[in-house]
């Protein structure tokens, strides 16, 4: 209806009054809302009439349209461009993923339980020495890859991680279509939706193979350096039990008393040292021995060398499950040899029974307590820094070689209690 546009013979431009002198105003609409007008102007009174403004609604609608257009393609020329900038900025991530994971020599997978069809990036397939699959495949083709001794338990293991949306880890032998065995290590997790339901699986397959080269070469130079030291420590063992036989053969040729008993005794002194590498020799860690296996050893070699029975002298070994170095095992092993014997020899004079006790109190902060304590009949005065034998000079000096004191006790028998610290040692449960 020509009654819903208006054209007027009057100057009703916003222009000049003298430019113009009618118009015609015809408004462009869409779906009822006016988007725009229209206008034409004319410099002649009463130009336009009522055919004019119908001819002027006809070209409205194409006009409308093509405005319409416009803005549309516009839009969608923006959209496009945004899409083309996500999808470049998305193929350089996936290139730069890819490249990570080609130097890593890890790939990623995904595995959907629904069709049972698994994904595996360009990697996974370089590792499993096959073309680069770009869609999904059957996941048991990609069983078959797995060394065939291996295949069931990995299979077991993923549907136990599947049944029970659980993560898992394992390693894995994988034949290559040329024959050759690589290692790899294989991780997976659950892929849950917002129910909680599982949707299926996704992991990284990681080559391991040189890694494996590398530890089995470390391990086996590991166990011939073992076999090495375990090696020497029998040497040492053995040749410290030479010396101790030469002296034991010497002091049968000596006819003086006391020459002899020196004799001997720098035979216990020499054997002691042979039981520290005899323990080192059957330890597993060749570091450390068991100082509590050590001491019962040595005690049982003391009281059979010097002749005497359990049932007169009771030995009391009170030691936890410690393990010392030889730095500190050597010297309170030598310390002990000398407690003991000094004990087994003068403690109980005339065939007279008591007990003999060792303890051994481990701490970090206070330090080790060693404690040799006898209920014989009591040494009197002791002064291991003037002592007038070798034995309490030993003591005193492999002290002072632990940087630990001495602390002496004569009011009831005998107790000695050296207080040290090891820096470095542990304790096995």
């Amino acid at each position: 209806s020509i009654s819903n546009y208006s054209y007027s013979n009057d100057n009703i431009s916003s222009k000049p009054k003298s430019l113009y002198s009618s118009a015609l105003l015809v408004p462009m609409k869409i779906e009822g809302n006016v988007i725009g007008t229209i206008q034409v102007l004319s410099y002649k009174k009463n130009a336009f009439n009522g055919d004019n403004l119908r001819m002027l609604e006809s070209l409205t609608s194409p006009i409308t349209a093509a405005t319409i257009n416009a803005g549309l393609y516009q839009q969608a020329q923006s959209e496009i461009d945004e899409r083309i900038k996500k999808e470049i900025e998305l193929k350089e991530i996936r290139m730069n993923m890819e490249e990570a994971q080609r130097i890593s020599h890890i790939g990623n997978w995904v595995l959907n339980t629904g069709t049972n069809e698994i994904y595996n990036s360009a990697e996974i397939c370089s590792i499993l020495g096959i073309e680069p699959i770009t869609n999904s495949v059957p996941f048991e083709q990609m069983l078959k890859s797995i060394y065939e001794e291996d295949r069931d338990f990995t299979n077991k293991l993923i549907n136990e991680a599947i049944r029970e949306k659980k993560s898992y880890i394992n390693e894995d032998r994988i034949i290559r279509p040329g024959g050759e065995i690589r290692f790899v290590r294989v991780m997976g997790e659950p892929i849950v939706d917002e129910n909680g339901n599982l949707t299926g699986m996704q992991g990284t397959m990681q080559d391991i193979t040189d890694f494996k080269r590398i530890n089995d070469e470390l391990m086996r130079s590991l166990g011939e350096k073992e076999l090495m030291l375990k090696e020497i420590h029998h040497r040492v063992k053995n040749n410290l039990q030479i010396v101790s036989s030469l002296l034991r053969l010497q002091s049968e040729k000596i006819k003086d008393k006391t020459t002899v008993e020196y004799f001997l005794l720098t035979e216990q002194r020499v054997k002691s040292m042979a039981l520290i590498h005899q323990q080192l020799y059957k330890s597993k860690d060749l570091s450390m021995i068991n100082f509590k296996d050590y001491l019962k050893e040595l005690c049982s070699y003391l009281f059979f060398v010097n002749g005497v029975s359990s049932s007169r002298i009771n030995l009391n070994i009170m030691v936890e499950e410690i393990y010392f170095g030889i730095d500190t095992a050597l010297p309170c092993g030598l310390i002990v040899n000398e407690l003991v014997t000094n004990s087994i020899k003068h403690a109980f004079p005339d065939g007279r029974k008591g007990n003999i006790s060792i303890s051994l109190i481990e701490s970090k902060d206070a330090g080790n307590q060693l404690v040799v304590k006898d209920d014989g009949v009591g040494a009197g005065k002791l002064d291991f820094k003037n002592g007038d034998t070798l034995g309490m000079e030993l003591v005193d000096t492999l002290t002072e070689q632990i940087e630990g004191r001495l602390e002496v006790n004569t009011d009831c028998g005998t107790e000695i209690r050296i207080i040290f610290k090891e820096l470095y040692y542990k304790k096995r449960l």
